[in-house]
């Protein structure tokens, strides 16, 4: 029996809509969890947990990661987008300038900012934090244009912390491991298998340049309300369960991290 929530009736009866229950939102939800574990779980493995946290960089990683370790320690964000504090939970401090934070007393300092984010010399401003990890901004399908921006490992090397750490994100041959990205890749990739199988006419998605709405539009409300459609809807004769395709892209993401503490500047 198919689900009457998730399909309706197309221009005649004989061909249904179905929509994916995944929301955009709940792909973005995913990407991140999947980061945010994979550093938790380094955390607790490398030493104690921290206490005091600074992470640069609050758009969705850094947010997800913000919020998460909220709930055990205090949490400042560095962000030059005003907006991006939207994403963040009331209890995690935010600030547009570096000038405003305190050069020590960080536990934890973690860039997110990706391919030409902050620059190594102004984390010179900063007693060395006893862990530092950076997210590599690139993934196993980057090409040598993106490989050479790339100042994740300039970053790990500019520090000399004792527990050092490299957040990596893979799995889907994506050009870079921002969570923009690998949504949009997972959505490609959903609407390609859906429309393989028997008796779909086509399939499409909720497409939408996002980031220029929160960016350059600076309409934090549209982004959020773009966000909460069906990441895949199906048109079809038969029967077609869209979550299923999702999932089986989801699944096939993984994040973790390599430990650089070996890797002295």
């Amino acid at each position: 029996m198919i689900d009457p929530f998730r399909y309706e009736d197309g221009i005649t009866p004989t061909v249904k809509t179905f929509f994916s229950q995944y929301l955009l939102q709940d792909l973005l939800d995913q990407i991140t969890l999947k980061k945010a574990l994979a550093v938790l779980k380094w955390l607790e493995s490398t030493g104690p947990m921290p206490k005091a946290c600074l992470i640069c960089g609050a758009y969705l990683t850094g947010a997800r990661l913000a919020n998460t370790l909220a709930r055990t320690a205090s949490v400042t964000v560095l962000d030059q987008f005003p907006l991006v504090k939207n994403l963040l939970d009331p209890g995690v401090a935010y600030t547009t300038s570096i000038d405003d934070l305190p050069t020590g007393g960080w536990d934890l300092i973690m860039d997110t900012t990706g391919l030409g984010g902050i620059d190594p010399l102004m984390l010179r401003r900063f007693e060395t934090p006893p862990i530092f990890v950076a997210e590599d901004p690139c993934s196993d399908g980057s090409d040598a244009v993106i490989l050479q921006a790339n100042q994740c490992y300039k970053l790990i090397g500019s520090m000399a912390s004792e527990r050092k750490g490299v957040l990596c994100t893979g799995g889907l041959s994506t050009k870079t491991s921002g969570t923009m990205t690998l949504m949009v890749e997972i959505m490609r990739r959903s609407m390609e298998d859906a429309t393989r199988l028997e008796g779909v006419l086509y399939s499409t998605g909720s497409w939408e340049h996002f980031e220029r709405l929160l960016f350059k539009e600076q309409n934090y409300e549209e982004f959020r309300k773009k966000l909460q459609r069906s990441a895949l809807i199906v048109s079809s004769l038969m029967p077609v369960n869209p979550d299923e395709v999702i999932q089986t892209h989801v699944s096939a993401l993984s994040s973790t991290i390599t430990d650089f503490s070996e890797f002295r500047p």
